[in-house]
């Protein structure tokens, strides 16, 4: 049996962070939902089904940039037996897995569905891919699906979560990492890569959650890291107290407060930085003496106590000493300074307060060219496609 991930008609609840990815490359533990869709199921051939205006892109970044010659982006062409297909949004955990294993197992076509009909998964011959393939190759829910209801089994399952907002992420994080260790086969508490470098003088905590160190990260003399934890490949980790956090890829750490966080591949949070309960996208700069409050922690807040969680979307901006405040959101490519309360919309400029505007469409695509300079590489056509495309969709109605 071949097997994929789909993204369904819901992958807006994600925004701000799946404008720019699918949502099952956002991650959520040790894995993607991807990543975790490989190790949970073997297959000689991986699917991997998304909107339209994210295909260019993920294709040159999963078959060119990762190499990774055994998935096919939105091309159906290859699918010569069964094809399970599961929702990218879908949060796996050991119960559920061994129920699509066993839901998926017997001949026909099966979807598996929520309470609430959400598809879980599908289970499709040749035949039927064929047949929906218009289906298949966009976002979709299960009402597409009626003209299959005579030939194809409709299964419930029980207890099924999914990601639902951003939020989630971080309420799923810990339970994610644990699931992820266990599918790993990873025995230790703590599991540190051969070419990570980690100073004997650092703290790694594990009596609270496993924590992983990935090829090429540095760890030095001053850090405490509390699991669960996961630091990504090359990623920078100095003088810093990092507790239940998923730190991705290439991202620097400095001198700063990182907690119950995600905090996204390529940013930077720079010195005498605070961040709790928060979600930073990619490409992002957090400058020095920023404080970002995903819930709750100082006094002089109380008045916003019932309040959770900070998106800072990607290619954003946080001046220093900028101050984030519970349940706020700055959107992409945005660049702020001071204290911010509520939405900043995509594209701002605004280091004062009551005083913005837009950024123009060459300002946006200088910022992103600058951000991907610094890390000695090019900006790729597709990713300037998408960007140009990001920038009329949210800002035509200004």
């Amino acid at each position: 049996m071949l097997v994929g991930v789909f993204e369904d008609d819901d992958y807006h609840f994600l925004y701000p962070f799946s404008y720019t990815k699918p949502v099952y490359e956002i991650r959520s533990g040790l894995l993607t939902m991807r990543e975790r869709v490989r190790e949970c199921f073997k297959s000689p051939k991986y699917f991997l089904l998304l909107r339209e205006e994210l295909v260019p892109l993920y294709r040159w970044q999963i078959n060119i940039v990762r190499e990774i010659k055994d998935s096919f982006v939105n091309d159906l062409k290859e699918v010569d037996e069964d094809l399970l297909l599961i929702n990218g949004r879908l949060v796996l955990n050991e119960r559920l897995l061994e129920t699509i294993t066993s839901s998926a197992s017997p001949p026909g076509n099966i979807i598996g569905v929520s309470e609430n009909y959400d598809i879980v998964f599908l289970k499709l011959t040749p035949e039927v891919v064929e047949a929906f393939k218009i289906v298949l190759l966009k976002p979709f829910h299960l009402e597409l699906f009626s003209p299959l209801e005579e030939n194809a089994e409709l299964i419930f399952i029980e207890e099924v979560s999914f990601l639902k907002s951003p939020l989630d992420l971080l309420s799923h994080l810990e339970n994610q990492i644990r699931f992820d260790w266990n599918i790993k086969g990873y025995k230790d508490n703590i599991v540190i890569s051969e070419k990570a470098k980690v100073s004997e003088k650092a703290t790694l905590d594990a009596s609270e959650g496993p924590i992983f160190i990935a090829d090429n990260a540095v760890v030095d003399a001053q850090c405490y890291i509390r699991g669960p934890t996961y630091i990504g490949e090359g990623s920078v980790v100095r003088n810093s107290y990092i507790s239940k956090s998923i730190i991705c890829e290439q991202t620097s750490i400095t001198n700063s407060t990182i907690e119950e966080s995600l905090i996204m591949d390529n940013t930077i949070v720079s010195s005498n930085c605070c961040i709790m309960k928060a979600i930073i996208g990619s490409w992002c700069k957090i400058l020095s003496s920023c404080c970002v409050y995903g819930k709750v922690i100082e006094e002089y807040l109380e008045d916003l106590k019932g309040r959770e969680g900070v998106y800072i979307a990607d290619f954003s901006t946080l001046y220093p000493g900028t101050r984030i405040l519970p349940k706020s959101l700055i959107n992409v490519f945005s660049i702020v300074r001071g204290t911010i309360e509520g939405e900043v919309k995509a594209f701002t400029f605004m280091l004062e307060e009551d005083k913005s505007r837009t950024l123009s469409e060459n300002e946006a695509l200088t910022l992103a060219q600058g951000r991907m300079r610094d890390v000695n590489r090019y900006i790729s056509d597709y990713e300037i496609n998408l960007i140009k495309s990001l920038y009329k969709k949210l800002t035509r109605r200004r």
